[in-house]
């Protein structure tokens, strides 16, 4: 970027348009975007996980710093993670075991009773830019983030809630 692009107004009307791939920050909507193509003066974006395309102008979009696609770029990674255990919890270990094996035992599950665990922990998480609210043990404190983060981000006003419960299995006697 030379000098002179770098110090230019973000909506000059004689900006440069990103190149099809670049991260960009949409101003209007406080949201990073890829570029997945252009049409005259607008820029088709893509979220960096995957969703959705919107158009911004042009001069209403700046390039992402390095550290904000590198959030990007770690928030996909983790979120690949996080698929790909999916489903993978019940799959046979063809490990040997010290522990005893009772393949054939009647089992019987319920909520874990040990006080210090809790009975829920509750993640909000804002599905415009993925950020979370981190684990709570009231949904209040979770909800309290979600609204401090509604308010330096106006346009983030949509989130996926996400309960954790503790659970303990035993054998049927």
């Amino acid at each position: 970027m030379t000098p002179v692009e770098k110090d230019a107004p973000h909506h000059s009307p004689h900006k440069h348009q990103p190149a099809k791939g670049a991260f960009v920050i949409d101003l209007r909507q406080d949201r990073l975007g890829q570029v997945m193509g252009h049409e005259g003066a607008l820029l088709q974006l893509r979220p960096p996980r995957g969703g959705l395309e919107w158009d911004a102008r042009a001069d209403d979009v700046r390039p992402a710093t390095e550290t904000e696609k590198l959030t990007a770029k770690s928030a996909s990674r983790e979120r690949a993670e996080r698929r790909n255990q999916v489903g993978k919890v019940n799959q046979p270990v063809n490990q040997p075991t010290s522990q005893p094996v009772v393949p054939f035992a009647r089992w019987t599950i319920g909520q874990e009773k040990i006080p210090a665990v809790p009975r829920i922990i509750y993640d909000l998480e804002c599905v415009v830019c993925f950020d979370r609210s981190g684990p709570h043990r009231s949904f209040e404190a979770a909800r309290n983030w979600a609204f401090t983060h509604s308010g330096h981000h106006p346009t983030h006003t949509a989130y996926r809630e996400t309960l954790h419960r503790f659970w303990r299995t035993a054998p049927v006697e």
